[in-house]
């Protein structure tokens, strides 16, 4: 962050320069961070050139670097002026990231949309093969999904939180894992995901019926993620409760029904969460 803002003030970046973002989400949430704050405030136009950014990162405004104590605790919101989505950049994508993409359309569909749960079901095949049409599809539908959560809840006061369906316990595992690449953000909200609605069925919030969907879908499509979780369920809650929805130690979790059935959830205790994983660590 300081480098990028030294050599845009070093060249005089001015109040009418335009910051262009092309690339990843990181690369987005970093540039739009920059452009928030740098003269306190330029405009900027993102091009996610990632399946991940172009459905998710890209729509909302949300931008932030991450810290040795969380994912994403130093940031602002800033909405971009444009976002650009073409599919071609895709092309060079290995599937590892095709599939991390992937997993925030699947967000979408389990927050409040079954139908489209079971669209997915029948193309993930598609999605995943670099069928375009279908790509598109899936894409303007995670867009206009986000944006309409977003246009209620800006800034993340009420039920802008449901966009983080599997994202607390995801976030802990991916500072958990370092940063090193061998857990990538989709892949550690992969598993996220399964662990909100496993500990929902846990709770008897959801059926066990809604989890072994999820998880038949994830096997049809080859969608686990093959890291291995070796962090305690002690460590796990301890970094989930750094989450930055946390407020006056109450935690915030996005929790389900079922699938279509998201729902914020500011009840559970860390005692709990912990006797979960627990368990949940030693069958996954």
């Amino acid at each position: 962050y300081w480098d990028i803002t030294s050599q845009l003030l070093d060249k005089n970046i001015n109040r009418t320069s335009i910051i262009v973002a092309i690339g990843g989400g990181t690369l987005g949430d970093l540039c739009g961070f920059i452009a928030s704050t740098i003269l306190r405030g330029v405009k900027f136009i993102l091009i996610p050139t990632t399946l991940l950014s172009q459905v998710d990162s890209s729509v909302g405004g949300k931008t932030g670097v991450n810290s040795g104590y969380g994912k994403n605790l130093i940031g602002s919101f800033y909405q971009p002026e444009m976002v650009i989505s073409d599919t071609s950049t895709l092309n060079s994508l290995p599937k590892r990231e095709i599939a991390c993409g992937y997993a925030e359309i699947l967000k979408y569909a389990l927050i409040d949309d079954a139908e489209f749960f079971e669209w997915l079901d029948a193309h993930a095949i598609q999605i995943l093969g670099d069928d375009k049409k279908a790509q598109a599809l899936a894409i303007e539908k995670s867009c206009v999904k986000k944006a309409q959560i977003v246009a209620q809840d800006e800034r993340e006061g009420g039920v802008r939180a449901l966009l983080n369906l599997g994202h607390t316990f995801a976030h802990a595992l991916e500072v958990l894992a370092g940063y090193n690449g061998k857990l990538l953000h989709g892949e550690a909200v992969l598993i996220g995901m399964d662990m909100a609605l496993a500990y929902s069925a846990s709770r008897r919030y959801a059926k066990k019926g809604d989890l072994n969907k999820l998880r038949a879908h994830y096997d049809k499509y080859d969608l686990w993620p093959s890291y291995k979780i070796t962090a305690s369920a002690a460590d796990i809650v301890k970094y989930m409760q750094k989450d930055k929805k946390t407020a006056q130690d109450q935690m915030v979790l996005i929790l389900m029904k079922g699938i279509g059935q998201a729902y914020i959830d500011k009840k559970q205790t860390p005692e709990r969460l912990k006797d979960f994983l627990v368990e949940y660590l030693k069958s996954r």
